[in-house]
């Protein structure tokens, strides 16, 4: 408890925030429950995607499935191996590049669950489509990273990176953003995949059983 209050002292100074309160009661389960409060002059939501728009990341995901699947498999050892793995038990979240894309963006939103149902969800709520392209995506400097865990941990590296969650990343659109660009906004709805396998959405945290 006290390693988990420290985490979340740590977090919110990072963004000169302040912890209040701390309700505790005695039960079963460990259940932890925390509200956040604060002001936005000109909120970027999800819905301001526009076709034309492109779609871009504040940077690639599927570190922390990574992590995750090493975990499993116990394949702990490497310089690669230890960064995942600390991505997935510790994310680090880049919010000075949250911030800037919030100002720039057209429609954004953090990656939590996956690309896959975020990127649908941004597609949802704006009336579009999101085409994501696998040429575009390959190019970044971690892909061939991801794709060597992948190997490792026997999964498809798209899945990883698109269908995998806990990265923290952000994901928005607009026109000649400073991040990093993985598709466009087209007609249509839900996604789209341009060179790129069939993907599974992953866990969905408000999917009813």
């Amino acid at each position: 408890i006290l390693d988990l209050a420290r985490g979340i002292a740590q977090e919110a100074r990072l963004l000169d925030a302040q912890v209040i309160g701390g309700d505790l009661s005695l039960a079963k389960e460990l259940v932890i429950s925390i509200t956040a409060f604060g002001e936005c002059e000109k909120p970027t939501t999800r819905s301001g995607a526009v076709i034309g728009d492109d779609i871009y990341l504040s940077n690639l995901t599927g570190w922390s499935g990574a992590g995750l699947e090493l975990l499993k498999l116990a394949k702990t050892s490497g310089e690669l191996e230890e960064f995942a793995i600390a991505e997935h038990q510790a994310p680090s979240i880049d919010y000075e590049n949250g911030i800037k894309f919030a100002a720039v963006a057209n429609s954004l939103c953090d990656v939590s669950d996956s690309v896959i149902i975020q990127g649908g969800q941004l597609a949802e709520r704006s009336g579009v489509a999101f085409e994501l392209d696998g040429d575009l995506i390959g190019e970044h400097m971690d892909f061939k990273d991801l794709e060597q865990l992948a190997i490792k941990t026997n999964q498809n590296v798209w899945q990883l990176i698109l269908g995998s969650g806990e990265d923290h990343a952000f994901l928005g659109t607009g026109k000649n953003l400073p991040f990093f660009k993985i598709g466009r906004v087209v007609a249509g709805n839900g996604i789209k995949l341009k060179k790129i396998p069939a993907i599974e959405n992953g866990w969905e945290h408000f999917k009813s059983n």
